[in-house]
């Protein structure tokens, strides 16, 4: 460097090529990326338009660093980041090379408005990569001055400073503390999934929250669940079945009930899964609990609504096979389509009592699937199963009845009886020795 240069014209120098360092390792590679509104391109297409932007773009950097480049690219790598943000590989290898000091300095010192926002929506998204350094952000100097900051900018970009502080507070709750006695609640906007996340994660830090803050969290919770706003409720819900969320003592129990009581009846499929996970989360009590899985199952054609009261049927059947009513209402919804009959086949078998009085039009039922590779072998032997317990009833009525469904499925299973699958074989041919025995 030139020593007869100024001290504030080698700070300036030495300030460009920090920025210009940063272009290159950053800002570059993101800004050549093409988006369309039909969304992102082939991996093999992209690369080819990267490669040719690049050279362009190398030629240009060979110019003098202008402020409006930098807008330009700014703003396309806030464009990039909205794609793939939420992939936590593809933003891990982006922040891998991220110059994070660099950014905040943009955010503090920059003298364009557009680019110091700009700048802090990327330092935001940036922040949820495991690369972010929390503890060096942490400090009181960056949390005061991003407090300070909620009352220059635009509402519109609150969110990015509670992403950067709910980030924070993750390893740091003695930061949480200072943000609260900071009255940082005032800046919740009770229309944004990310201040909910906030929230969780105050909840979530040792040791618990003051009580003093109960009223105004539980209040902007009240709103968020009521909110028009699906993403709102989607996320207040995911909060709610977090054990931190569960066990915090100043969360009051009755936004439960907004959630059982005014969401649930809603019916809408959005809302279903989220719900019926916080209700296993909190373990509800099977009374309520077995009629909201059971309305789920009929009340829409969703298919992962449908999967989802399935799996709850059948990691639940222990407990619940108790009650008769299930086995009553998966009836109702037969016929169906060949899958959903599979399904319910398969929670019928879990929850149904083998014994003589079994209801031969459900072993019929059951025997159609004995051929299918996923559940046939299960299909066998529950049928063997009945076979075996009706051997020594006196209820001839009963007997006959199971001996007529057999007989009408015999072709099936003596074909079975033959198959490649060795288990499928001898359960086949188990179920035709027991029958000259009853």
């Amino acid at each position: 460097m030139n020593s007869s240069l100024d001290p504030r014209t080698t700070q300036r120098i030495e300030s460009i090529r920090e920025v210009n360092c940063c272009y290159k390792k950053v800002i570059l590679p993101v800004s050549i990326i093409s988006f369309q509104s039909e969304g992102v391109k082939s991996l093999k297409n992209q690369k080819q338009k990267v490669s040719l932007a690049l050279k362009k773009l190398d030629l240009l950097m060979k110019q003098n660093f202008h402020q409006d480049i930098l807008k330009i690219s700014l703003i396309n790598i806030v464009k990039c980041l909205e794609i793939f943000y939420h992939n936590q590989k593809h933003l891990n290898k982006f922040c891998s090379v991220f110059p994070y000091q660099v950014f905040f300095s943009i955010i503090t010192t920059h003298n364009d408005p557009e680019i110091a926002t700009c700048a802090l929506k990327i330092f935001s998204l940036c922040c949820l990569s495991k690369h972010f350094p929390r503890n060096t952000f942490s400090k009181p100097e960056h949390i005061n001055f991003l407090l300070n900051l909620f009352n220059q900018i635009n509402v519109k970009y609150h969110d990015c400073i509670f992403r950067i502080f709910k980030e924070c507070i993750l390893r740091r709750p003695d930061v949480r503390n200072y943000l609260l006695q900071h009255d940082v609640l005032n800046f919740i906007d009770q229309n944004s999934p990310v201040s909910i996340e906030f929230i969780s994660f105050c909840l979530a830090s040792e040791p618990d929250i003051e009580k003093g803050y109960a009223n105004t969290i539980n209040v902007f919770l009240t709103i968020a669940l009521r909110s028009n706003n699906k993403d709102v409720v989607l996320t207040a819900l995911r909060m709610f079945k977090l054990k931190s969320f569960q066990n915090s003592k100043i969360i009051d129990p009755n936004l439960l009930s907004i959630i059982f009581n005014e969401l649930f009846p809603m019916n809408d499929p959005a809302y279903i899964i989220p719900i019926l996970n916080v209700a296993s989360s909190i373990k509800l009590d099977r009374q309520t609990f077995i009629p909201m899985v059971m309305n789920s199952f009929g009340s829409t054609n969703n298919i992962k609504v449908f999967r989802k009261c399935i799996k709850l049927l059948q990691i639940h059947y222990e407990e619940w096979r108790e009650f008769p009513e299930i086995l009553t209402y998966l009836s109702k919804f037969l016929p169906s389509s060949y899958e959903k009959e599979k399904n319910i086949a398969q929670i019928m078998m879990l929850y149904l009592v083998i014994s003589p009085e079994i209801d031969a039009k459900i072993v019929d039922f059951i025997l159609r699937f004995a051929s299918d590779r996923t559940i046939g072998l299960h299909c066998l032997a529950f049928t063997y199963h009945v076979l075996n317990s009706i051997i020594s009833s006196e209820n001839a009525d009963a007997k006959q009845k199971i001996l007529e469904v057999i007989s009408n499925n015999i072709e099936q299973i003596e074909t079975l009886a033959g198959d490649e699958n060795e288990e499928i074989q001898k359960v086949a041919i188990s179920i035709l020795d027991l029958l000259p025995n009853i």
